[in-house]
């Protein structure tokens, strides 16, 4: 909030629309945290392709605020998500960040259909969207031929215990029942999909 309140007093205007009117928003710059941003903030965002990084449970502990994730989204602000250092639990767990996002963001509405951000949009903000916003979009990020990955099992049978429905998408069972310890593998594959599948 402060640094809110000296954009508007020191500049004149916020800190999004100065970086603005000097030429600084791009694709490549990437913002932290984002909490107090203006729709006007987001508009710009959106219009000169600049990235922001929502950190929930730092944000939580340290009573920064909430920022508007989905209004972003729905801006077409390329959103990721990230660990702080006052993170969820002080364990790092990047799934149980993930679950927080996405019940943080579930906008309340007297209307069960109505929009909110989902379980699929989180993961692709902790995926797609972060290799992006690290220049590494085209590489890394998503499974298929041709990209580099880091590769993490899960143990989907302690995620489903003691019963979940089989039509449930398993991207939700991962947000809402998923940890770090469920892993049972991970590895680096410096190798293409591609390669790897001619072996």
């Amino acid at each position: 909030m402060l640094q809110k309140i000296h954009g508007l007093t020191a500049l004149g205007r916020t800190h999004i629309a100065f970086m603005h009117d000097i030429g600084f928003l791009g694709p490549e710059v990437v913002l932290a945290h984002s909490v107090w941003v203006t729709d006007d903030d987001i508009r710009l965002l959106a219009q000169t392709g600049s990235g922001v990084t929502h950190q929930p449970s730092s944000n939580l502990r340290l009573r920064s605020g909430i920022a508007p994730v989905f209004q972003m989204l729905q801006a077409g602000v390329r959103v990721g998500l990230g660990l702080d250092g006052q993170g969820i639990n002080d364990n790092d767990d990047f799934i149980q960040e993930m679950k927080l996002c996405s019940l943080l963001h579930r906008i309340p509405s007297l209307e069960l259909d109505s929009p909110h951000l989902t379980a699929r949009q989180v993961f692709k903000m902790a995926t797609e969207t972060n290799a992006s916003l690290l220049g590494f979009g085209p590489a890394i990020g998503h499974l298929e031929p041709g990209c580099h990955a880091d590769l993490v099992l899960l143990d989907f049978a302690k995620m489903v215990y003691p019963y979940t429905d089989p039509t449930h998408d398993p991207i939700d069972v991962l947000l809402y029942r998923g940890q770090g310890n469920t892993s049972i593998r991970s590895w680096s594959m410096a190798t293409s999909w591609s390669r790897a599948e001619s072996s």
